[in-house]
């Protein structure tokens, strides 16, 4: 760490200055080499690092490059890493980026973000900034940005900023309060290209997570926040026009814990995970059909806080819990999920930059996810042999 000095006091911490553009060495270092897996700690600066949310894209297969948000020069920015030589290129120089919550649409080789109140794309190329659109006011964006592949549409949910009282700095410290309250809610769609935007499944319900089918994003899945055991029903679908909203894997009570749903990659099929209802209370991971609403549950030993799949579905990875924080993968055989506790991760979870947030890169073979198990957060790669 760097101080400023004044005469002979010393009067602050001095970050290191940095700005868009700027290159960095590689970081990583590898801290498990085991029959099955190895796993590299990829950034080691002392600053917070963490992985995009894990239902976005975060990688880009014409660059080799993952992209990443990190705070080490004061502020939230995104980074990218070349996976090849694990060098680091400084790609925003902002204060106001909501950092996790962007989404790289890897055919247009371009990265959509929240910057203060509009959305902005850059290109990995060029590293060229433009703005999508303004933000309406009145809202606050409740969960991340999603685009397309091709980065020729892009959507986000936005809630009423309501007056909430409960807000701290713990995590989730409001959910219940903005959960009772249903503030009005709604999903904000558009062209890439910044035409276009409209209102979308407007309602006085939290809606939080939305995302846009791969293959087919006229069509938006979309979820009711708060408690996953209170919620009524999590996943909803509905269509860019405003027209066919309905359930998606409907729940018989409220008390069946559903969420973090994602979509594969064909566009066809989502993911996620929960616990059924008492006395059950067993926990599952499960693929849904958008096609017919048809949907299968595969048990797991151990509940997990995010999963996550390969595309083919043959494999799925879990962070597990602050009670056992490891990464779990699994394997699908006969109908059944074959695996279990692979990396202790240690992660904290006291923030949402420090959940695991795991996710496999497009080859089925390589899981992104973000630990704090050395105090600040940091970026890790776990490599399947």
């Amino acid at each position: 760490m760097k101080y400023l000095v004044c005469g002979c006091l010393l009067v602050f911490p001095l970050l290191a200055l940095a700005a868009k553009g700027e290159r960095f060495p590689a970081e990583a270092r590898a801290v498990a080499d085991e029959p099955g897996y190895s796993v590299i700690q990829l950034t080691t600066h002392a600053a917070d690092d963490a992985v995009l949310y894990f239902t976005n894209e975060a990688y880009s297969p014409a660059d080799n490059l993952l992209v990443f948000t990190s705070k080490r020069n004061g502020y939230w920015n995104l980074y990218g890493m070349d996976l090849r030589t694990y060098e680091i290129l400084q790609l925003t120089d902002s204060r106001r980026i909501n950092g996790t919550g962007a989404v790289v649409a890897p055919d247009a080789r371009e990265v959509f973000y929240k910057e203060g109140s509009q959305i902005k794309a850059l290109s990995l190329v060029t590293l060229a900034e433009r703005v999508v659109t303004d933000l309406p006011r009145g809202f606050i964006i409740s969960a991340a940005v999603t685009a397309s592949p091709d980065g020729k549409v892009v959507a986000l949910s936005q809630v009423e900023d309501i007056p909430i009282t409960t807000k701290t700095d713990v995590i989730y410290s409001d959910m219940d309060e903005r959960f009772e309250k249903r503030p009005f809610s709604q999903i904000y769609t558009g062209n890439g290209d910044g035409s276009d935007w409209h209102m979308v499944a407007g309602q006085k319900k939290w809606i939080s997570h939305v995302l846009l089918s791969p293959q087919a994003p006229y069509t938006l899945l979309y979820c009711h926040e708060g408690r996953w055991n209170m919620v009524e029903q999590r996943m909803w679908l509905i269509s860019r026009d405003d027209k066919g909203n309905r359930k998606l894997r409907e729940e018989e009570t409220p008390t069946l814990s559903i969420g973090h749903e994602y979509f594969f990659p064909d566009g066809m099929h989502v993911g996620y995970h929960g616990n059924y209802a008492a006395p059950d209370k067993r926990s599952f991971i499960g693929i849904a059909d958008i096609r017919d609403g048809s949907y299968k549950e595969y048990i797991t030993p151990a509940g997990n806080t995010h999963t996550h799949a390969n595309a083919e579905g043959t494999l799925f990875v879990g962070d597990g819990s602050p009670r056992a924080p490891f990464i779990n993968v699994y394997a699908l055989r006969d109908g059944k999920l074959e695996g279990g506790p692979l990396f202790r991760h240690d992660g904290s979870w006291a923030k949402q930059e420090w959940h695991p947030h795991p996710r496999f890169l497009p080859d089925g073979r390589q899981i992104v996810f973000t630990s704090n198990r050395g105090g600040d957060g940091n970026v890790y790669l776990l490599k399947l042999k």
